[in-house]
């Protein structure tokens, strides 16, 4: 006999049976009752975020000590250009890195709230790999936006 969806018992089911039944058809969906989220916990590379620091204050330093020795417009000018520039650069591996970080200490029953696939923090974190750290904040903002226990389901960004 084919497969119904419907759950039969060998004996007469008890309240623990149904709800390990309604669990099991609705493992895989997000906005059902049953559905129980895996957190991902990554890494986190300390190292990573005390270099950047440090390349931070040696970009910072080498610009002071270039203003101070010129008043040059130009030179004022290309200086700052360049910090703007660079500053640019870091805030998108900054921005994810932050995120990864709420991954990893934010406790289990503040993200279990999530009632998405993928969670919040994982859409804002692939919204901004895909379209760069302006449109993926906005996208991911807006998700947030939108994440309450009525409303759920899987949501690409």
């Amino acid at each position: 006999m084919p497969n119904s969806g419907v759950t039969t018992f060998d004996h007469k089911p008890t309240a623990d049976d149904l709800l390990d039944s309604l669990r099991a058809a609705n493992a895989d969906n997000p906005s059902a009752w049953g559905y129980r989220r895996q957190l991902e916990r990554p890494e986190i590379n300390w190292n990573w975020l005390l270099c950047r620091i440090a390349v931070s204050f040696g970009y910072v330093r080498a610009a002071r000590l270039g203003l101070s020795r010129t008043r040059h417009p130009r030179c004022f000018a290309f200086v700052m250009g360049a910090l703007v520039g660079w500053g640019l650069t870091q805030a998108k591996p900054t921005a994810l890195f932050a995120i990864r970080v709420y991954q990893r200490y934010a406790p289990a029953a503040v993200r279990e709230n999530c009632c998405f696939e993928p969670s919040c923090s994982q859409y804002m974190s692939l919204a901004i790999e895909k379209y760069g750290l302006g449109k993926g904040v906005v996208k991911g903002i807006d998700r947030l936006l939108r994440c309450s226990p009525d409303k759920g389901g899987i949501d690409q960004p």
